[in-house]
């Protein structure tokens, strides 16, 4: 029961902090010309020269890469945070640096 105990109060604690630190995210269309937390984003490795893939972009508590939801804290997500359809970022992955052109934003 104390264990038990301490995994809830841990719990509460973590779920405090996630309110606290918590960013309310419009649903402003007039930025779509650029990636945002809500955007959709399609892309493609130029570096593999991969298929486009589609992604939305969610914070990390939201992130489901089966549904191809991925953070804006994860290394994709991150790069191309801020960009707009065109651009080439460069993301370093433990695999080594891909760049990524972006292709569409909805």
């Amino acid at each position: 029961a104390k264990n038990e105990q301490a995994f809830v109060e841990g719990r509460i604690v973590e779920l405090e902090s996630m309110i606290k630190n918590a960013k309310i995210i419009t649903d402003d269309k007039s930025g779509q010309d650029t990636v945002q937390i809500g955007t959709t984003v399609t892309v493609q490795n130029i570096t593999e020269n991969d298929d486009p893939e589609t992604y939305t972009i969610v914070g990390s508590t939201e992130a489901d890469p089966i549904e191809y939801k991925i953070s804006n804290e994860s290394p994709i997500g991150s790069a191309i945070l801020g960009k707009t359809k065109n651009d080439i970022v460069k993301v370093k992955v433990p695999a080594g640096v891909f760049e990524y052109k972006i292709l569409k934003i909805k």
